[in-house]
């Protein structure tokens, strides 16, 4: 396959979606969306997240050291656009609707309608030169919908999840599985 060169870019790469839930100095809720995040491990699941210097997001979460992230599946796809923007005038954003809920171990913000939470408690943290950071959370909880109960975290159903993956300025869905890690080898056997 030939290839062409493309100068570095701000978003160069399909990311998940998140409502990142943090509370305010007044104790009121702030919600923002992030693609920013990855998982990791350091003796315990992490997750990392990268917020930049002018999200209320980012001083919520160094003051008070928690953070929820909520996972975006595509029925709030169009929340998560709303919550993310700073469009609009403050009784359009006004309608926008969820329910609000609170995480079970942490005092964390969660949006109920999310199919998946993390609730964390940062560990670490890491300036950055252009005034963001990256917050290294301990997932403390994880709230899955009741509907998917059965789902085990290392075998998890991404098509029943349903989330939306940010690709520079669009929102995209799943549409298919391709079958499971580790099968390489039949793949290989039929192709030939």
């Amino acid at each position: 396959m030939t290839k062409v060169s493309l100068p570095p870019a701000r978003v160069f790469c399909p990311q998940p979606l998140y409502l990142i839930g943090t509370h305010n100095e007044d104790c009121s809720e702030n919600f923002a969306t992030i693609t920013w995040m990855a998982s990791n491990w350091n003796g315990t699941p992490h997750i990392m997240v990268g917020l930049g210097s002018a999200r209320k997001a980012r001083e919520n979460v160094q003051r008070d050291g928690l953070f929820s992230l909520n996972m975006v599946s595509s029925n709030m796809v169009w929340l998560a656009d709303g919550l993310g923007t700073s469009y609009g005038t403050p009784e359009e954003r006004a309608q926008l609707q969820y329910q609000l809920g609170r995480g079970e171990v942490l005092n964390v913000p969660i949006i109920e309608e999310s199919k998946l939470i993390f609730e964390c408690r940062v560990t670490k943290s890491l300036d950055m030169e252009a005034g963001a950071a990256l917050f290294f959370g301990d997932i403390a909880n994880i709230l899955l919908d009741e509907t998917l109960a059965g789902m085990k975290m290392n075998n998890m159903d991404l098509l029943a999840l349903d989330p939306v993956v940010f690709a520079p300025n669009q929102y995209y869905k799943l549409g298919e599985l391709l079958g499971p890690c580790d099968s390489w080898l039949e793949f290989y056997k039929n192709k030939v």
